[in-house]
């Protein structure tokens, strides 16, 4: 494996691929991306397709690529070996052990691992049975959502496993970040509502309604959604989670300070405007 790194500065000069992050949808060069130092046990190997096949090779071929024998043909069963159910959104979906995901695909047992870090991801695959394997490597991370990685990686796999794979399910997810810009557009569009029906309940104040539905309609109701977005932002920064979700999704963190930031401060603001027009009336 000799384009394979533990340093971005020395794969760059190999002429690793441009990193990407997702802004609403659309995939954005990411060149100087930091690389934090929490999430170097976990990813951050840089590797090549070259590289990792040989890597999968050496899986399938009892630890030995070439006339090296890198490990015991014993070891590497140890390392398939699952020993603890992976258990996904409370569905058994397999067994995982040393870094490998063992999931029967029909009759045929396969192993996998995917992964991802903010501007690239990836995925791996072997079906012993076969003697077959897969590596995909994208230089962009998808929302810092594996799952969705995972999803075309194992769509290769079922297809190696001489199945037909189920059709994506995932592909809606790109359209609720494309349409995250419409939070504040629509908290835009309420304030400019607000102002207008407090006008026009001005000029002729017997549009007003009576001071029950104010209160149920106008003031309570529409608390419920602001608080609850300012709510949201609040629990990401106490709980340390939205450094993370900038790193990974920069678009919905923006939004969700923007927006959570914006949600607060106009829900005091819109419920004493409609108390003072309450006083007036």
């Amino acid at each position: 494996m000799g384009h394979s790194y533990t340093s971005k500065a020395v794969a760059k000069q190999d002429g690793l691929a441009m990193g990407h992050r997702h802004w609403f949808g659309y995939p954005f060069p990411a060149p100087n991306l930091r690389v934090p130092r929490g999430a170097l046990p976990a990813g951050q190997l840089i590797s090549c397709a070259e590289d990792m096949a040989h890597y999968l090779i050496a899986h399938l071929n009892g630890g030995r690529l070439g006339d090296a024998q890198i490990l015991s043909s014993a070891g590497i069963d140890e390392l398939h070996r699952g020993t603890v159910d992976w258990i996904e959104f409370g569905t058994s979906r397999g067994r995982s052990g040393m870094g490998w995901f063992s999931i029967d695909v029909g009759q045929t047992r396969t192993l996998s691992h995917s992964g991802n870090v903010p501007d690239f991801s990836a995925f791996m695959a072997l079906v012993p049975a076969y003697k077959t394997g897969a590596v995909i490597l994208f230089n962009a991370d998808p929302y810092g959502l594996p799952m969705i990685v995972a999803e075309v990686g194992m769509g290769l796999t079922v297809l190696l496993a001489g199945q037909q794979p189920p059709p994506a399910r995932l592909d809606f997810i790109q359209w609720i970040m494309r349409l995250l810009p419409l939070i504040p557009l629509l908290q835009v569009v309420g304030v400019l509502a607000t102002l207008q029906t407090l006008r026009r309940w001005g000029r002729h104040p017997g549009l007003r309604p009576s001071t029950g539905r104010i209160w149920g309609e106008r003031i309570l109701l529409p608390l419920i959604p602001n608080l609850s977005l300012a709510a949201v932002v609040v629990y990401l920064q106490s709980s340390g989670l939205l450094p993370f979700v900038h790193e990974f999704m920069p678009d919905l963190s923006w939004i969700a300070r923007i927006g959570g930031g914006f949600a607060g401060i106009w829900a005091f603001l819109r419920t004493g405007l409609l108390l003072r027009a309450l006083r007036k009336r």
